[in-house]
């Protein structure tokens, strides 16, 4: 007899359900019937939800609980520069042992820390789309006016003056750029 009884211990190994049933004050045996079948499923659904609720962990419990979680969520950004950093510079003498010695020496120069701050600092400021919207219609406009007026009254044109034109066109540009960012700034 003792052989066909299994221990309690080994049957709360075996069946975790049961024994959230048995915390909850019913046992599968002692259940009262339902009236439909829905409701029994739907009875037996509730108390397996209140039986997951009990067992669940929140992601803002374990980050309350573990520091450590996030330290590494605030150096993700530092982790991913270093990453891209090693990779560029990776990739930048793979591609230049690959150069013939002219062009390799012009790279080396080239990606430079100090000449690549600079050229891309000049990347942002220099070619601005308005600069060069305004410089070509500038020089476009200009340089038309300029070769009908000479053509109409006989004097040659200077073609150095389609590079003023452009200068100013582009300082023009820029300059309406700064007063639309102004005044959009003010008004808002």
């Amino acid at each position: 007899m003792a052989e066909l009884q299994p221990n309690l211990e080994q049957k709360e190994l075996e069946a975790p359900e049961e024994q959230d049933l048995l915390e909850a004050g019913s046992t599968p045996e002692h259940t009262p019937p339902p009236a439909t079948e829905a409701e029994g499923l739907a009875s037996m659904a509730q108390s397996a939800r209140e039986a997951v609720d009990r067992h669940v962990t929140t992601t803002e419990e374990i980050r309350l609980n573990n520091p450590e979680q996030q330290d590494v969520e605030r150096s993700d950004f530092q982790l991913t520069k270093t990453l891209k950093d090693e990779k560029y510079a990776k990739t930048l003498l793979q591609t230049q042992t690959q150069l013939k010695g002219p062009e390799k020496s012009l790279s080396k120069l080239i990606h430079r820390p100090s000449v690549e701050q600079f050229s891309n600092l000049a990347a942002v400021t220099v070619a601005r789309p308005s600069g060069i919207l305004g410089g070509a219609s500038g020089a476009l406009v200009g340089s038309l006016i300029v070769l009908f007026s000479a053509k109409h009254y006989g004097f040659a044109y200077n073609f150095l003056l389609f590079i003023f034109l452009f200068a100013g066109g582009f300082a023009l540009g820029l300059i309406s750029e700064l007063g639309y960012n102004f005044f959009k700034k003010h008004r808002s």
